[in-house]
């Protein structure tokens, strides 16, 4: 099952959210289809480590746990697939994606994220 979620969003407009803001974002609803929307309006366009900019292509449902495709845009772009478990939040695939875009040779292209 797919989400109906746009395939990307403009990174150049004149807004884009802090990283703050995910701090005060409402609980994630417990439909799917809107769990999916907080969470895309949660990431995508959030800067994070004061230098990259996550970008959203797309989250997919199996089951419970969705799977994000995503670009952290910086001096170069580089792509990665997350997977969230049913209790994963905003602030914590911020986290996940900040440590691994910090790392100067990254392991993986898979991050899990509980």
């Amino acid at each position: 099952m797919f989400s109906d979620l746009p395939a990307g969003s403009p990174l150049d407009g004149a807004y884009q959210n802090v990283s703050s803001d995910v701090q005060k974002c409402q609980p994630l609803s417990s439909s799917p289809r809107a769990r999916d929307r907080q969470l895309f309006n949660a990431l995508d366009g959030q800067t994070i480590g004061g230098r990259w900019t996550v970008r959203v292509y797309s989250i997919h449902a199996l089951g419970a746990e969705r799977y994000l495709q995503l670009e952290v845009v910086g001096d170069s772009p580089q792509h990665a697939i997350a997977k969230l478990s049913a209790t994963a939040t905003a602030p914590a695939v911020l986290a996940a994606l900040e440590a691994w875009a910090s790392d100067d040779d990254p392991s993986t292209r898979i991050l899990h994220v509980d």
